[in-house]
């Protein structure tokens, strides 16, 4: 959340673990903020909501970890940085059940160094697009390898310092 982008996913889809291979494809699929339905992602959103006010976007100090600590495993925090229109997005905590579900902890790492490529291109768009509308995101990510497929419901929430530049997700 840190002037950056709040990432949170839920699914039952997903397996105990994901391990994604190399040759998996991945669609990135946009729905209005109203058909969220999870018990997760619209506590969360009305949480942002809360904190922002008459604002565009609250700053990370104004959301409560308390408020949101059903869903804390699930949620990924990730900093925005760079002042041209290339961003660098880094995630600066992952949370250990997101950890579990895909097998790695991304914390520390930018999305650039995400493997599959396809998938840390997929991030990319994805927070990019949040940090232009400066407005949340509601997505599906479909991954389908060979005759597999997963779905999952992520919501991206912009946050702002001054309340005007994302500065974390």
């Amino acid at each position: 959340i840190r002037g950056h982008l709040f990432a949170m996913s839920a699914g039952s889809q997903l397996p105990a673990t994901l391990t994604l291979p190399t040759d998996v494809v991945f669609e990135l699929i946009e729905h209005p903020l109203a058909e969220i339905r999870s018990d997760i992602l619209g506590p969360a959103l009305e949480h942002w909501h809360s904190a922002r006010g008459a604002r565009l976007m609250p700053a990370r100090a104004e959301i409560d970890p308390l408020a949101l600590k059903p869903s804390l495993g699930l949620m990924a925090m990730v900093d925005v940085a760079g002042s041209g229109p290339r961003k660098d997005f880094t995630f600066r905590l992952f949370g250990t059940e997101l950890s579990s579900r895909v097998g790695e902890d991304f914390t520390g790492r930018s999305v650039d160094t995400i493997v599959p490529k396809a998938y840390g291109d997929l991030l990319r768009r994805s927070y990019e697009k949040v940090v232009a509308r400066r407005a949340p995101s509601f997505d599906h990510v479909a991954f389908q390898y060979k005759r597999h497929a997963r779905l999952v419901h992520r919501l991206t929430l912009p946050l702002s310092n001054d309340g005007e530049t994302v500065d974390r997700l």
